[in-house]
């Protein structure tokens, strides 16, 4: 009977000790920290382009060559301006250009 009381009460402490390690106190808080005020502006750009070869039929050029067609397009693109004024205050810019498909272009 005092075999296992000794043998509880060791457990008992061991278990006892294992709690109180894992149980490690939490930093005090930090004072909160303003918000970031800074101005700034970001820009940013999306081309949507392709590259056209055309290996028949062939074209002359202005010196009168047989060459094939070939061209570069950029159909759209988009310039996106984002910045912050504050931290209340954000703002965002995105103009659309597009290429006119009209007969006079």
């Amino acid at each position: 009977m005092t075999r296992l009381r000794v043998s509880m009460s060791f457990f008992a402490a061991l278990l006892w000790t294992t709690l109180a390690w894992g149980q490690a106190t939490a930093p005090p808080p930090q004072g909160s920290q303003p918000p970031d005020d800074t101005p700034s502006i970001k820009l940013g750009v999306m081309l949507f382009t392709d590259y056209t070869f055309t290996a028949a039929p062939a074209i002359k050029d202005a010196d009168g060559n047989t060459v094939q067609s070939s061209a570069f397009n950029v159909g759209r693109a988009y310039i996106n301006v984002t910045g912050n004024i504050s931290h209340l205050v954000a703002f965002r810019i995105t103009p659309d250009i597009s290429r006119e498909t009209g007969s006079g272009s």
